[in-house]
Protein backbone atom coordinates (compact mmCIF):
# COMPACT_ATOMS: atom_id res chain seq x y z
CA UNK A 1 0.00 0.00 0.00
CA UNK A 2 1.25 3.34 -0.91
CA UNK A 3 1.79 6.19 1.28
CA UNK A 4 0.38 8.99 0.41
CA UNK A 5 1.21 12.44 2.13
CA UNK A 6 -1.91 12.66 4.17
CA UNK A 7 -0.96 9.35 5.45
CA UNK A 8 2.51 11.18 6.66
CA UNK A 9 0.85 13.94 7.92
CA UNK A 10 -1.55 11.58 10.15
CA UNK A 11 -0.84 10.38 13.48
CA UNK A 12 -1.05 7.27 14.67
CA UNK A 13 -4.35 7.16 16.34
CA UNK A 14 -5.50 8.78 13.35
CA UNK A 15 -4.05 6.48 11.00
CA UNK A 16 -5.71 3.22 13.22
CA UNK A 17 -8.81 5.05 12.68
CA UNK A 18 -9.14 5.38 9.38
CA UNK A 19 -7.97 2.02 8.53
CA UNK A 20 -10.50 0.57 10.77
CA UNK A 21 -12.91 2.76 9.28
CA UNK A 22 -11.70 1.23 5.62
CA UNK A 23 -11.28 -2.29 6.90
CA UNK A 24 -13.07 -3.26 9.96
CA UNK A 25 -11.86 -7.38 9.75
CA UNK A 26 -8.48 -5.95 9.12
CA UNK A 27 -8.52 -3.54 11.93
CA UNK A 28 -9.88 -6.20 14.42
CA UNK A 29 -7.14 -8.63 13.66
CA UNK A 30 -4.52 -5.91 13.76
CA UNK A 31 -5.92 -5.38 17.66
CA UNK A 32 -6.02 -8.74 18.55
CA UNK A 33 -2.67 -9.20 17.40
CA UNK A 34 -1.32 -6.53 19.54
CA UNK A 35 -3.46 -7.48 22.51
CA UNK A 36 -1.58 -10.42 21.90
CA UNK A 37 1.74 -9.20 22.07
CA UNK A 38 1.25 -7.00 24.77
CA UNK A 39 0.22 -9.89 26.70
CA UNK A 40 3.24 -12.10 25.82
CA UNK A 41 6.03 -8.97 26.61
CA UNK A 42 3.84 -8.93 29.94
CA UNK A 43 4.14 -12.95 30.84
CA UNK A 44 8.19 -12.57 29.74
CA UNK A 45 8.77 -9.55 31.76
CA UNK A 46 6.70 -11.51 34.72
CA UNK A 47 9.65 -14.19 33.58
CA UNK A 48 12.50 -12.25 33.73
CA UNK A 49 11.33 -11.12 36.82
CA UNK A 50 10.97 -14.08 38.59
CA UNK A 51 14.40 -15.38 37.47
CA UNK A 52 16.11 -12.07 38.89
CA UNK A 53 14.25 -12.33 42.02
CA UNK A 54 15.04 -16.16 42.39
CA UNK A 55 18.94 -15.52 41.85
CA UNK A 56 18.92 -12.50 44.34
CA UNK A 57 17.41 -14.99 46.65
CA UNK A 58 20.07 -17.58 46.00
CA UNK A 59 22.97 -15.06 46.65
CA UNK A 60 21.04 -14.00 49.53
CA UNK A 61 20.44 -17.34 51.19
CA UNK A 62 24.63 -18.34 50.15
CA UNK A 63 25.37 -15.30 52.10
CA UNK A 64 23.26 -16.45 55.63
CA UNK A 65 24.98 -19.87 54.87
CA UNK A 66 28.80 -18.16 55.39
CA UNK A 67 27.90 -15.98 57.84
CA UNK A 68 25.91 -18.68 59.83
CA UNK A 69 29.40 -21.03 59.24
CA UNK A 70 31.51 -18.14 60.24
CA UNK A 71 29.32 -17.21 63.14
CA UNK A 72 29.41 -20.55 64.84
CA UNK A 73 33.08 -20.63 64.36
CA UNK A 74 33.43 -17.28 65.87
CA UNK A 75 31.18 -18.81 69.18
CA UNK A 76 33.23 -21.60 69.37
CA UNK A 77 36.10 -20.22 69.50
CA UNK A 78 34.83 -17.38 71.94
CA UNK A 79 33.40 -19.95 73.83
CA UNK A 80 36.65 -21.38 74.53
CA UNK A 81 38.26 -18.43 74.68
CA UNK A 82 35.82 -17.59 77.91
CA UNK A 83 35.96 -20.80 79.32
CA UNK A 84 39.88 -20.92 79.39
CA UNK A 85 39.79 -17.58 80.76
CA UNK A 86 37.72 -18.35 83.58
CA UNK A 87 39.47 -21.72 84.09
CA UNK A 88 42.38 -19.55 84.66
CA UNK A 89 40.80 -17.11 86.93
CA UNK A 90 39.66 -19.24 88.87
CA UNK A 91 42.66 -21.36 89.25
CA UNK A 92 45.50 -19.27 89.09
CA UNK A 93 48.79 -21.75 89.41
CA UNK A 94 50.98 -22.03 87.29
CA UNK A 95 52.26 -24.90 84.63
CA UNK A 96 55.07 -26.98 86.61
CA UNK A 97 58.60 -25.33 84.59
CA UNK A 98 59.75 -27.87 82.27
CA UNK A 99 63.25 -29.83 83.76
CA UNK A 100 66.53 -27.99 82.58
CA UNK A 101 68.64 -30.47 80.19
CA UNK A 102 71.82 -30.73 81.32
CA UNK A 103 74.36 -29.04 79.70
CA UNK A 104 71.59 -26.87 77.95
CA UNK A 105 71.16 -23.65 80.14
CA UNK A 106 74.60 -21.63 79.18
CA UNK A 107 75.63 -18.16 81.27
CA UNK A 108 78.33 -15.57 79.13
CA UNK A 109 80.60 -13.85 81.09
CA UNK A 110 82.56 -10.74 80.09
CA UNK A 111 85.97 -10.26 81.57
CA UNK A 112 87.61 -7.43 82.66
CA UNK A 113 89.65 -7.18 79.15
CA UNK A 114 86.21 -7.43 77.03
CA UNK A 115 86.95 -11.48 76.47
CA UNK A 116 83.77 -13.85 76.81
CA UNK A 117 83.41 -17.11 78.69
CA UNK A 118 81.06 -19.37 78.68
CA UNK A 119 80.10 -21.70 81.52
CA UNK A 120 77.47 -24.33 81.37
CA UNK A 121 75.02 -25.48 84.15
CA UNK A 122 73.29 -28.61 85.16
CA UNK A 123 70.29 -30.04 87.02
CA UNK A 124 71.58 -33.02 88.76
CA UNK A 125 69.25 -36.18 89.06
CA UNK A 126 69.07 -35.71 92.74
CA UNK A 127 67.51 -32.45 94.17
CA UNK A 128 70.15 -32.49 96.76
CA UNK A 129 72.31 -29.43 95.16
CA UNK A 130 72.54 -27.90 91.43
CA UNK A 131 76.11 -27.92 90.42
CA UNK A 132 77.75 -26.03 87.72
CA UNK A 133 80.26 -27.22 84.69
CA UNK A 134 82.41 -25.32 83.46
CA UNK A 135 83.81 -24.69 79.47
CA UNK A 136 86.47 -28.21 80.49
CA UNK A 137 83.49 -30.17 81.91
CA UNK A 138 84.91 -30.00 85.49
CA UNK A 139 81.78 -29.81 88.23
CA UNK A 140 81.95 -26.52 89.94
CA UNK A 141 79.90 -28.10 93.63
CA UNK A 142 77.80 -24.88 95.17
CA UNK A 143 79.73 -25.77 98.50
CA UNK A 144 82.97 -24.91 97.01
CA UNK A 145 81.36 -21.01 95.79
CA UNK A 146 82.90 -18.39 98.50
CA UNK A 147 81.79 -14.70 98.05
CA UNK A 148 84.45 -12.25 97.19
CA UNK A 149 85.85 -10.32 100.17
CA UNK A 150 85.14 -6.68 99.66
CA UNK A 151 84.21 -3.78 101.84
CA UNK A 152 82.42 -0.45 101.42
CA UNK A 153 80.00 -0.26 98.77
CA UNK A 154 79.67 -2.13 95.74
CA UNK A 155 77.28 -0.08 92.51
CA UNK A 156 75.60 -1.90 90.11
CA UNK A 157 73.58 -1.08 86.95
CA UNK A 158 70.25 -3.11 86.22
CA UNK A 159 68.96 -2.35 82.76
CA UNK A 160 65.28 -3.66 81.59
CA UNK A 161 65.42 -3.59 77.91
CA UNK A 162 62.30 -3.51 76.04
CA UNK A 163 63.20 -6.73 74.00
CA UNK A 164 61.20 -9.88 73.39
CA UNK A 165 64.17 -12.31 72.84
CA UNK A 166 67.80 -12.96 73.97
CA UNK A 167 69.57 -11.48 70.91
CA UNK A 168 69.34 -7.61 71.33
CA UNK A 169 69.86 -7.80 75.21
CA UNK A 170 72.90 -5.33 74.96
CA UNK A 171 72.47 -2.27 71.72
CA UNK A 172 69.35 -1.57 68.79
CA UNK A 173 66.21 -1.82 72.17
CA UNK A 174 65.10 1.38 74.25
CA UNK A 175 66.77 0.66 77.85
CA UNK A 176 63.54 1.11 79.48
CA UNK A 177 64.61 0.39 83.03
CA UNK A 178 67.49 1.83 84.33
CA UNK A 179 68.51 1.23 88.10
CA UNK A 180 71.19 2.05 90.00
CA UNK A 181 71.95 -0.69 92.55
CA UNK A 182 74.08 0.42 96.31
CA UNK A 183 75.19 -2.21 97.88
CA UNK A 184 76.48 -2.19 101.51
CA UNK A 185 79.08 -5.43 102.03
CA UNK A 186 79.13 -5.13 105.94
CA UNK A 187 75.44 -4.89 106.61
CA UNK A 188 74.37 -6.23 103.02
CA UNK A 189 71.62 -3.21 102.62
CA UNK A 190 70.69 -2.04 99.15
CA UNK A 191 69.28 1.03 97.87
CA UNK A 192 67.65 1.07 94.73
CA UNK A 193 66.89 4.31 92.84
CA UNK A 194 65.86 4.66 88.96
CA UNK A 195 66.65 7.20 86.59
CA UNK A 196 63.64 8.09 84.78
CA UNK A 197 64.00 6.83 80.94
CA UNK A 198 63.71 10.60 80.03
CA UNK A 199 66.12 11.83 81.81
CA UNK A 200 68.39 14.58 79.67
CA UNK A 201 71.38 12.78 79.74
CA UNK A 202 75.50 13.15 78.59
CA UNK A 203 75.86 10.37 76.10
CA UNK A 204 78.89 11.82 74.50
CA UNK A 205 81.71 14.69 75.81
CA UNK A 206 79.82 16.99 72.85
CA UNK A 207 77.30 18.79 74.98
CA UNK A 208 74.62 17.41 73.65
CA UNK A 209 71.67 15.81 75.80
CA UNK A 210 70.17 12.71 74.78
CA UNK A 211 67.89 10.50 76.86
CA UNK A 212 68.93 7.70 78.72
CA UNK A 213 66.61 4.99 76.96
CA UNK A 214 68.26 6.52 73.54
CA UNK A 215 71.62 6.26 74.53
CA UNK A 216 71.09 2.55 75.11
CA UNK A 217 69.83 2.20 72.20
CA UNK A 218 72.58 3.53 70.36
CA UNK A 219 75.57 3.20 71.72
CA UNK A 220 75.03 -0.14 74.21
CA UNK A 221 75.44 -0.97 77.68
CA UNK A 222 79.15 -0.46 78.32
CA UNK A 223 79.08 2.98 76.28
CA UNK A 224 75.73 3.98 78.75
CA UNK A 225 77.51 2.39 82.38
CA UNK A 226 80.54 4.99 81.65
CA UNK A 227 78.26 8.03 80.71
CA UNK A 228 76.64 7.37 83.76
CA UNK A 229 79.54 6.77 86.07
CA UNK A 230 80.79 10.47 84.21
CA UNK A 231 77.21 11.88 84.86
CA UNK A 232 76.53 11.14 88.29
CA UNK A 233 80.26 10.42 89.82
CA UNK A 234 79.67 6.67 90.22
CA UNK A 235 82.02 3.90 90.20
CA UNK A 236 79.27 1.27 88.53
CA UNK A 237 81.39 -1.55 88.74
CA UNK A 238 78.90 -4.31 86.92
CA UNK A 239 75.73 -4.60 85.29
CA UNK A 240 73.01 -7.08 84.54
CA UNK A 241 70.81 -6.73 81.67
CA UNK A 242 67.52 -8.39 81.85
CA UNK A 243 64.24 -9.29 78.84
CA UNK A 244 61.20 -9.41 79.59
CA UNK A 245 61.62 -13.18 78.88
CA UNK A 246 63.67 -12.88 81.94
CA UNK A 247 61.53 -10.97 84.46
CA UNK A 248 58.52 -13.00 83.33
CA UNK A 249 60.31 -16.52 83.90
CA UNK A 250 62.11 -15.30 87.27
CA UNK A 251 58.27 -14.27 88.78
CA UNK A 252 57.06 -17.78 87.63
CA UNK A 253 59.80 -19.82 89.20
CA UNK A 254 59.26 -17.77 92.36
CA UNK A 255 55.42 -19.04 92.27
CA UNK A 256 54.53 -15.60 91.56
CA UNK A 257 54.18 -12.72 93.58
CA UNK A 258 51.85 -11.06 96.18
CA UNK A 259 51.32 -7.52 95.07
CA UNK A 260 49.29 -4.33 96.52
CA UNK A 261 47.22 -2.53 93.71
CA UNK A 262 45.08 0.33 93.12
CA UNK A 263 41.92 -0.21 91.15
CA UNK A 264 43.30 1.90 88.00
CA UNK A 265 46.57 -0.33 88.30
CA UNK A 266 44.53 -3.38 88.10
CA UNK A 267 42.61 -2.05 85.00
CA UNK A 268 45.51 -0.94 83.21
CA UNK A 269 47.55 -4.33 83.85
CA UNK A 270 45.06 -5.62 81.69
CA UNK A 271 45.65 -3.73 78.45
CA UNK A 272 48.95 -5.17 78.57
CA UNK A 273 48.80 -8.61 79.98
CA UNK A 274 48.13 -10.21 76.67
CA UNK A 275 50.57 -8.84 74.48
CA UNK A 276 53.69 -9.76 77.05
CA UNK A 277 52.22 -13.16 78.00
CA UNK A 278 52.65 -13.71 74.04
CA UNK A 279 55.81 -12.27 73.92
CA UNK A 280 56.96 -14.35 76.41
CA UNK A 281 55.81 -17.29 75.49
CA UNK A 282 53.79 -17.96 78.26
CA UNK A 283 51.76 -21.65 78.46
CA UNK A 284 49.33 -20.03 79.58
CA UNK A 285 46.51 -17.24 79.01
CA UNK A 286 45.51 -14.58 82.00
CA UNK A 287 43.52 -11.96 80.23
CA UNK A 288 44.31 -9.55 83.82
CA UNK A 289 42.80 -9.78 87.25
CA UNK A 290 39.46 -10.78 87.68
CA UNK A 291 37.07 -8.05 88.74
CA UNK A 292 35.19 -8.23 92.00
CA UNK A 293 31.68 -9.18 92.54
CA UNK A 294 30.26 -5.77 91.47
CA UNK A 295 32.06 -5.96 88.30
CA UNK A 296 34.76 -3.47 89.49
CA UNK A 297 38.45 -3.34 90.21
CA UNK A 298 39.53 -2.82 93.97
CA UNK A 299 42.20 -1.30 95.56
CA UNK A 300 43.64 -4.75 96.65
CA UNK A 301 46.38 -7.21 97.31
CA UNK A 302 46.67 -9.59 94.54
CA UNK A 303 48.82 -13.05 93.71
CA UNK A 304 50.37 -11.96 90.05
CA UNK A 305 52.04 -14.70 87.83
CA UNK A 306 55.10 -14.05 85.73
CA UNK A 307 52.97 -12.40 82.96
CA UNK A 308 50.71 -10.26 85.10
CA UNK A 309 53.91 -8.70 87.49
CA UNK A 310 55.28 -7.56 83.84
CA UNK A 311 52.22 -5.96 82.56
CA UNK A 312 52.39 -4.47 86.01
CA UNK A 313 56.19 -2.99 85.82
CA UNK A 314 55.17 -1.59 81.91
CA UNK A 315 52.15 0.24 82.43
CA UNK A 316 52.45 3.88 82.66
CA UNK A 317 49.63 6.46 80.92
CA UNK A 318 46.92 7.28 83.39
CA UNK A 319 48.32 6.11 86.35
CA UNK A 320 51.56 8.07 87.44
CA UNK A 321 53.39 7.93 84.12
CA UNK A 322 57.05 7.24 84.61
CA UNK A 323 57.15 8.24 87.78
CA UNK A 324 55.15 5.64 89.25
CA UNK A 325 56.07 2.78 87.08
CA UNK A 326 59.65 2.63 88.15
CA UNK A 327 58.11 3.00 91.60
CA UNK A 328 56.23 -0.54 90.79
CA UNK A 329 59.45 -1.63 89.02
CA UNK A 330 61.34 -1.60 92.26
CA UNK A 331 58.66 -2.82 94.15
CA UNK A 332 58.60 -6.23 92.44
CA UNK A 333 62.03 -6.21 92.91
CA UNK A 334 61.61 -6.18 96.45
CA UNK A 335 58.93 -8.56 96.96
CA UNK A 336 60.70 -11.23 94.33
CA UNK A 337 64.04 -10.90 96.75
CA UNK A 338 61.63 -11.65 99.90
CA UNK A 339 59.93 -14.24 97.85
CA UNK A 340 63.55 -15.67 97.19
CA UNK A 341 64.67 -15.48 100.84
CA UNK A 342 61.88 -18.06 101.68
CA UNK A 343 63.63 -20.68 99.46
CA UNK A 344 67.08 -23.17 99.29
CA UNK A 345 69.54 -22.21 97.41
CA UNK A 346 69.31 -25.00 95.40
CA UNK A 347 66.10 -23.84 94.24
CA UNK A 348 67.81 -20.14 93.54
CA UNK A 349 70.46 -21.68 91.27
CA UNK A 350 67.27 -23.56 89.38
CA UNK A 351 66.48 -20.28 89.01
CA UNK A 352 69.18 -18.79 87.74
CA UNK A 353 69.66 -21.92 85.15
CA UNK A 354 66.26 -20.80 83.97
CA UNK A 355 66.67 -17.43 83.22
CA UNK A 356 70.14 -17.68 81.65
CA UNK A 357 69.18 -17.06 78.22
CA UNK A 358 67.58 -13.59 78.90
CA UNK A 359 69.80 -12.45 80.66
CA UNK A 360 73.75 -10.25 80.39
CA UNK A 361 75.53 -10.34 83.04
CA UNK A 362 79.49 -8.25 83.20
CA UNK A 363 80.37 -10.99 86.74
CA UNK A 364 83.45 -12.04 86.90
CA UNK A 365 83.64 -16.17 86.60
CA UNK A 366 81.13 -17.35 89.00
CA UNK A 367 80.61 -14.23 91.18
CA UNK A 368 76.95 -14.97 90.31
CA UNK A 369 76.89 -17.51 92.26
CA UNK A 370 78.76 -15.89 95.38
CA UNK A 371 76.24 -13.18 94.71
CA UNK A 372 73.04 -15.82 95.07
CA UNK A 373 74.42 -17.45 97.62
CA UNK A 374 74.44 -14.41 100.32
CA UNK A 375 70.29 -13.42 98.74
CA UNK A 376 69.16 -14.19 102.24
CA UNK A 377 70.86 -11.59 104.13
CA UNK A 378 69.85 -8.87 101.58
CA UNK A 379 67.44 -5.87 102.17
CA UNK A 380 66.11 -3.49 100.55
CA UNK A 381 65.93 -0.77 102.79
CA UNK A 382 64.93 2.22 100.54
CA UNK A 383 64.23 3.11 96.86
CA UNK A 384 64.26 6.40 95.03
CA UNK A 385 63.73 7.80 91.93
CA UNK A 386 66.61 9.92 90.07
CA UNK A 387 66.13 13.67 89.10
CA UNK A 388 64.76 14.25 92.90
CA UNK A 389 63.65 17.71 91.89
CA UNK A 390 62.96 17.39 87.78
CA UNK A 391 61.61 19.91 85.69
CA UNK A 392 59.64 18.52 82.42
CA UNK A 393 58.87 19.98 79.04
CA UNK A 394 56.54 17.34 77.87
CA UNK A 395 54.76 19.50 74.72
CA UNK A 396 58.45 19.80 72.77
CA UNK A 397 61.56 17.13 73.39
CA UNK A 398 59.27 15.68 76.70
CA UNK A 399 62.53 15.42 78.47
CA UNK A 400 63.35 15.34 82.23
CA UNK A 401 65.86 17.62 83.64
CA UNK A 402 67.14 17.68 86.98
CA UNK A 403 66.61 21.46 88.26
CA UNK A 404 70.42 21.42 89.09
CA UNK A 405 72.62 18.58 88.21
CA UNK A 406 74.72 19.36 91.15
CA UNK A 407 71.79 19.52 94.05
CA UNK A 408 70.65 15.79 92.71
CA UNK A 409 73.52 14.16 92.15
CA UNK A 410 74.84 15.04 95.88
CA UNK A 411 71.30 13.84 97.01
CA UNK A 412 71.75 10.97 94.93
CA UNK A 413 75.27 10.22 96.56
CA UNK A 414 73.68 11.07 100.55
CA UNK A 415 71.20 8.38 99.28
CA UNK A 416 73.28 5.65 97.78
CA UNK A 417 76.03 5.95 100.16
CA UNK A 418 75.21 8.14 103.18
CA UNK A 419 78.01 10.63 101.82
CA UNK A 420 77.37 13.85 103.32
CA UNK A 421 80.73 14.98 102.48
CA UNK A 422 80.73 14.52 98.36
CA UNK A 423 81.76 17.34 96.11
CA UNK A 424 80.55 17.72 92.72
CA UNK A 425 83.58 17.20 90.14
CA UNK A 426 83.86 19.43 86.90
CA UNK A 427 82.32 16.61 85.23
CA UNK A 428 78.85 16.94 87.06
CA UNK A 429 79.66 20.94 87.09
CA UNK A 430 79.76 20.97 82.84
CA UNK A 431 76.94 18.63 82.89
CA UNK A 432 74.79 20.78 84.81
CA UNK A 433 75.91 24.07 82.56
CA UNK A 434 74.64 22.31 79.65
CA UNK A 435 71.06 21.46 81.16
CA UNK A 436 71.09 25.28 83.03
CA UNK A 437 70.75 26.12 78.82
CA UNK A 438 68.67 23.95 77.79
CA UNK A 439 66.05 24.61 80.62
CA UNK A 440 66.56 28.18 80.09
CA UNK A 441 65.94 27.67 76.02
CA UNK A 442 63.07 25.27 76.20
CA UNK A 443 61.52 28.38 78.54
CA UNK A 444 62.02 31.17 76.06
CA UNK A 445 60.38 28.69 73.59
CA UNK A 446 57.25 28.03 75.48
Amino acid sequence: MTRTDEDILLTDSMRQKKMTQADPERGAAERQAHREHLKRMKQYKKKKRRKIIGLVLECVLLLVVCVGLWGINFVDKAFARVTESANNAADNSLPELEPVVPGSASLVVENADGSTEVYYYTVPETEEQTVATDASGDVISPDDVTAPVRTGYSTFAIFGVDSRDSQTLEQWTQGDVVIIVSLNNETKEVRLCSVFRDFAFESNTDGGLDKITDSYSRYGVRHTVEAMNRNFDLNIEDYVVVNWTAVADVIDALDGIDMYLTAAEAEAMGYYVYETQVATHRKYTVKGIPKGADGAYHDDTYHLNGGQALSVARIRKGVGDDYARTARQRTIINLALQKAQTMNLTQLYTIINTVLDNVRISFEKMEVFSLAKDVFKYQISDTSGFPFNRIVFPVATSMIYADTMVSNVTQLHEFLYGDESYSPSSNVKRIDAYQQQAIEYMRSHQ
